[in-house]
């Protein structure tokens, strides 16, 4: 097993039609019994998915709806969402898909159609990594033949079954689940098909894997971008509101001071209007002036009148 040792685990999808025998072989492979095994009795409805370590190995089977042998167009919408969907249970490796067909059963026209068609809603590389598992093993051996000795009289529908999954089959009795032997052959056959066939599918996987983690790093430098732009919007967002808060306070203090201003003047014209002495009339000037000329007047007329008593005072000497 060393093509499946070196991926170090594998992830199987069961495909198939009704009664094909998928959950029977789902729990051969795990080894599965009880509650939690797979459903055996009745149809499954939706995608299951069981892990377990099998010979060495992690692996994980996903049972699928099983289709009617009719065209993938008269399947419901429900088991053909199912069927698409079903890769998204598996880890992001490449799945090896298992198309269950029981032994003893003819392959004929119809079958193939449905195959066909319901195996294209996994997209065109599917067959790449796809191979037969034959249901029913107990059926040769109750026969006393070999699968070799079985497809030598295969149909022609049968034929161009194993050549679309390239020659891979294998056959497995689900009521032998005690041969683990069978079960090793299998994950050997997987293995071949996933580091064969299925080589370019794992690089392309792991390259997808590479593209997605570059992704991711390409998405962490743009995150940490973007937060750093966000830091720096909100660094000159806080300048701004810090150069807002200092024009405020030079506003406030500047309007302070205006206050101050207006104070001091109206302090200093109260002190000057009790200093200086009042005011007077813009007339002032001019009613001094004539009070003056009044009182020189009036000298000159008492001049005049003592001149004119001396005068008389001496005429009246004179007479005596």
């Amino acid at each position: 097993m060393a093509a499946i040792e070196l991926i170090g685990r594998v992830e199987i999808i069961l495909l198939g039609g009704r009664w094909a025998g998928k959950s029977s072989s789902g729990n051969t492979v795990l080894g599965l019994q009880g509650p939690e095994s797979f459903s055996i009795g009745r149809q499954t409805e939706v995608c299951i998915r069981k892990e377990k370590d099998v010979c060495g190995i992690r692996v994980t089977v996903v049972d699928t709806p099983s289709w009617n042998w009719v065209p993938a167009e008269d399947t419901s919408e429900e088991v053909k969402a199912q069927l698409t969907g079903s890769t998204a249970l598996t880890e992001g490796g490449a799945p090896a898909f298992l198309l269950v067909y029981p032994l003893g059963s003819p392959f004929v026209g119809r079958h193939k159609l449905a195959v066909e068609q319901h195996l294209q809603l996994l997209g065109p590389e599917v067959w790449r990594h796809t191979a037969i598992l034959f249901s029913r093993g107990d059926w040769l051996e109750g026969r006393g033949t070999t699968i070799e000795e079985h497809l030598k009289g295969a149909s022609t529908e049968l034929r161009w079954l194993l050549d679309a999954c390239g020659q891979r089959y294998h056959v497995l009795n689900n009521k032998d689940t005690g041969d683990r032997a069978q079960v090793s052959k299998l994950l050997q056959m997987i293995g071949e098909m996933l580091g064969t066939s299925g080589e370019r599918r794992a690089l392309e996987a792991e390259d997808m894997l590479f593209k997605r983690e570059e992704m991711l790093v390409k998405r962490e430098h743009m995150v940490a971008k973007r937060e750093g732009l966000i830091r720096s919007r909100e660094e000159v967002i806080g300048k701004r509101e810090e150069m807002m808060r200092e024009r405020e306070e030079m506003l406030e203090k500047r309007e302070e001071m205006q206050r101050k201003i207006e104070e001091m003047s109206v302090i200093r014209k109260r002190k000057l209007s009790l200093s200086e002495p009042p005011a007077t009339s813009p007339d002032a000037p001019r009613v001094e002036h004539q009070r003056r000329r009044d009182e020189e007047g009036d000298g000159d007329t008492r001049g005049a009148e003592g001149s004119r008593e001396r005068e008389d005072i001496v005429d009246l000497v004179e007479e005596t």
